[in-house]
């Protein structure tokens, strides 16, 4: 899900094969796509965030591709990407979203990994691939500052990167107390700047400090 400016409201729907906007007292105002593999299809359509007011860019899970849409025509500016492991390439893109910088932040689930691009589709750094802090299954990430919280799904913690990729730190393990996770997907900072974490299998959502503390 993702909100503009103007409070329109992007869902994508991710066995419908397609994108929902509504308006923010909830009237649905356009579909856009249908199952396929062509320009403005989807196929298990996953992540979406407003690139302006007028544009969302999609992470196109299955066709392994970002798409860039304009949400008051249904049509698509542009896409990029396609299945491989190379730069500028995905293997199920399920998240994408823009840093302070406005480069376009796609976390890859199967790769697994995070590529930081330039809005042509450019990849500037990938992260995440390799060494002790690498990923498995990654769901989600977002940018804070000078840094990124990526959501690592499968090792059951949120681990933070610097801008240029360098592992920082991370918290959390695989169970149900306080502070363990079991399949952590979704991922949000509140108005105080504290991490909101879905803790997808213990059917719960956790707050945390920056720094890990529960």
């Amino acid at each position: 899900i993702a909100v503009n400016t103007t409070g329109k409201i992007a869902v994508t729907d991710n066995t419908g094969h397609c994108v929902y906007i509504f308006d923010k007292e909830g009237n649905c105002l356009r579909k856009v796509g249908s199952q396929g593999g062509n320009a403005g299809q989807f196929y298990n359509p996953w992540g979406v965030t407003y690139l302006n007011d007028n544009e969302i860019l999609i992470a196109d899970q299955r066709n392994h591709r970002i798409q860039q849409v304009d949400v008051q025509t249904g049509t698509v500016v542009k896409s990029f990407g396609k299945y491989s492991k190379a730069k500028g390439e995905f293997s199920s893109p399920v998240d994408v979203c823009l840093d302070e910088h406005h480069r376009i932040v796609v976390t890859e689930y199967s790769n697994p990994r995070i590529q930081v691009m330039t809005q042509e589709g450019e990849t500037i750094t990938m992260f995440g691939d390799s060494g002790p802090a690498k990923l498995d299954r990654p769901r989600s990430c977002i940018p804070y500052k000078n840094m990124f919280l990526v959501c690592d799904g499968g090792n059951n913690c949120i681990k933070a990167f610097s801008q240029t990729g360098t592992f920082l730190y991370k918290f959390g393990k695989g169970g149900n107390q306080d502070g363990q996770f079991d399949w952590p997907c979704g991922m949000l900072l509140d108005s105080s700047n504290n991490l909101l974490v879905c803790d997808c299998n213990n059917n719960r959502v956790q707050q945390f400090s920056l720094d890990g503390r529960f």
